[in-house]
């Protein structure tokens, strides 16, 4: 392995004092009883739509959890949500949640409705990440393999289903949504999503687009691009890896800074693993076009489900 020697590094055998005092009390911090009644109405919530019976299911045959917690290793502080698969967990942000919390508050919302109110504010970030892996589990059921590198085409599932998830939720509960004084800040990108679907899904698409420019397209660039960017992109990591390994870990007196290298080192060497997979499909034919078929079938099922809106349940 590339990165063996830097990897190979005993773990540190104590963490500074000032940080174990902040992770200890980050760990003792507790949203609750919010953060309970928060899960549980958002398991409510996807119980309610119809657009949200699919999400369900998958929830509850993974076992999947939802967890509200502060930044961390596995929720990147600009992420509102993540989904974790191998902790099958689904983080939400609990910075941002207590911020809606408090918009609430100031917009005098009865307390005991607030955990209420914010599952259905938050309802698609939490649709969004699991579409994410609903399809990667369909990737591996369908194409045979584990995709865990995500192209645009991912991205496109994602803000299409999270569009649909919106349409329906404001049919349902249009209280929620009505005046334009109790939106959130959290939510104002799902309602730009709301606004570009409204005018059709290339529309939808090309705001997709705007977000993540310079992430590759399986259907839209020709295949020979894609192996040229893929593999420059290996190519660069490779180069960090190769400066990482000259690092002389001995001149990094602090405990921190090597820390930090170590874990640079896990993500280069994990950027190479992916880029590889990629590289990998894109050169055989057969699993290349399995790969577009795949993505091209779900993207027309969830484009035709968004124009063919469903009645709410009564």
């Amino acid at each position: 392995m590339l990165l063996w020697a830097l990897l190979a590094l005993p773990a540190l055998a104590q963490e500074p004092a000032w940080k174990k005092a902040l992770r200890e009390q980050a760990e003792l911090h507790s949203w609750d009883p919010l953060d309970g009644r928060f899960a549980k109405e958002t398991v409510l919530a996807l119980e309610r739509l119809q657009s949200t019976r699919e999400h369900l299911r998958f929830v509850k045959a993974n076992g999947i959890d939802l967890k509200v917690v502060e930044p961390n290793a596995k929720l990147p502080a600009t992420a509102i949500g993540s989904y974790v698969e191998a902790d099958r967990t689904m983080y939400i942000n609990q910075d941002e949640l207590m911020k809606g919390a408090d918009e609430l508050r100031r917009q005098e919302a009865p307390e005991e409705a607030i955990p209420g109110i914010l599952a259905w504010k938050f309802l698609t970030t939490t649709v969004h990440e699991i579409r994410h892996a609903i399809t990667r589990g369909r990737l591996r059921e369908r194409v045979g393999v584990d995709l865990k590198l995500n192209p645009l085409e991912g991205e496109y599932l994602s803000f299409l289903d999270e569009a649909r998830v919106f349409r329906e939720a404001g049919r349902v509960r249009p209280e929620l949504w009505s005046d334009p004084s109790r939106i959130l800040e959290v939510e104002r990108t799902s309602g730009r999503v709301l606004q570009e679907a409204a005018r059709g899904v290339a529309a939808l698409q090309a705001y997709v687009d705007e977000q993540y420019q310079g992430k590759p397209a399986l259907l839209k660039e020709p295949k020979e691009k894609l192996i040229e960017e893929y593999a420059r992109r290996k190519a660069s990591l490779e180069k960090d890896a190769d400066e990482l390994l000259k690092t002389d870990l001995s001149a990094a007196s602090d405990e921190e800074t090597r820390a930090d290298l170590i874990e640079v080192a896990y993500s280069v060497a994990d950027g190479i693993v992916l880029y590889k997979q990629m590289l990998s499909i894109l050169r055989s034919p057969e699993r290349y076009e399995k790969l577009r078929t795949f993505y091209r079938t779900e993207l027309d099922a969830l484009a035709r489900a968004l124009e063919k809106p469903k009645k709410p349940r009564p």
